[in-house]
């Protein structure tokens, strides 16, 4: 299962990160919209597709990775630490609660960034790998860890060496023991070579509106 909310109110209102410097009240509304279509098709052909209604005044609300972390029917919901956005957290918390997931809370003094900061390993030993910096705090792992049941959280974790590489999950990915990285023409994370599982496959990426996978992604 895949969590979608339509561009209906995108927009770049307001500055949070690097990419957004320069680009305010810039987006091309029809496109974004147009790609949203298409993504969200191609990813029916795979996947059930629920959807979270857009709300006025949440542009980002489409990238609803950031709603949380899922791992069966639990999901810990995100704390945003930037007050523009803050206002998603009542509308993914009401999604999830109305859709029989068993919801879970941090802190409100302790920012996490739910998937995009966050990825399960899929296969093998459920760990969770998980980035800080920017956006997460680093105490927030030993918390999602004890949390979700989870083996471990990868000791040395993922730092973002570069803001504008601040959404993890635009990265990285993790697929049984392999590491897939991509736009790595600036050290986005920096990781020890010798914590990567198997081997590292460099990819060109391009950012598209993101989702939040519901499945089970780790054998808990």
């Amino acid at each position: 299962e895949l969590l979608l909310c339509p561009p209906n109110h995108f927009s770049v209102s307001y500055v949070i990160n690097p990419r957004m410097e320069g680009n305010t009240n810039r987006a091309a509304h029809a496109h974004a919209v147009a790609q949203w279509q298409n993504l969200a098709r191609a990813l029916r052909e795979h996947a059930t597709v629920e959807i979270v209604a857009p709300q006025p005044g949440l542009p980002d609300m489409v990238f609803t990775a950031n709603a949380g972390i899922v791992l069966g029917r639990r999901v810990i919901l995100s704390r945003i630490l930037h007050r523009e956005r803050q206002g998603e957290e009542p509308h993914f918390r009401q999604w999830f609660a109305e859709h029989g997931f068993t919801v879970e809370e941090l802190t409100a003094d302790l920012p996490f960034e739910g998937a995009g900061d966050a990825l399960f390993q899929r296969g093998g030993e459920p760990w969770l790998w998980a980035a800080y910096g920017f956006r997460t705090e680093l105490n927030a792992h030993p918390v999602l860890a004890e949390r979700l049941g989870v083996a471990r959280v990868h000791e040395r974790h993922a730092r973002m060496a570069d803001p504008h590489g601040h959404r993890e999950a635009g990265v990285v990915e993790v697929q049984d023991r392999d590491l897939h990285l991509a736009d790595v023409e600036r050290p986005l994370l920096e990781i020890d070579e010798a914590d990567v599982p198997a081997h590292v496959l460099h990819l060109d990426g391009e950012e598209v509106v993101g989702h939040l996978p519901l499945e089970h992604l780790a054998d808990a």
